[in-house]
């Protein structure tokens, strides 16, 4: 069993559930959101979360997260990108952080 649910345009929402036949004891949730917003002619602010979470047959839940955001800006002949990225999986004490140009 599979579902999806999307949409177009600025903002964007995909998720998805499935597995096999037994859904409550063995199944993944998987769902992605993202938001891109013209802040000028020559810069975007983007944003992205996701999360998925997976149910293995007689075991615990395991559920994982990411999410990041970017400005990005066009001067010409150069494209520059700030971006900070958080993560965390279900082994993880904390959040993991990574910054980027």
């Amino acid at each position: 069993m599979e579902a999806h649910l999307s949409s177009d345009g600025p903002t964007q929402l995909h998720a998805s559930y499935s597995g096999p036949f037994d859904l409550m004891d063995e199944n993944t949730l998987s769902s992605t959101l993202s938001y891109e917003y013209a802040l000028s002619a020559g810069s975007t602010l983007m944003a992205d979360y996701a999360l998925q979470r997976v149910k293995p047959s007689g075991l615990t839940a395991k559920t994982s997260h990411s999410a990041g955001l970017a400005v990005a800006f066009d001067l010409g002949a150069t494209d520059i990108s700030l971006q900070l990225s958080l993560t965390r999986d279900a082994s993880d004490p904390g959040w993991s952080f990574d910054f980027s140009v």
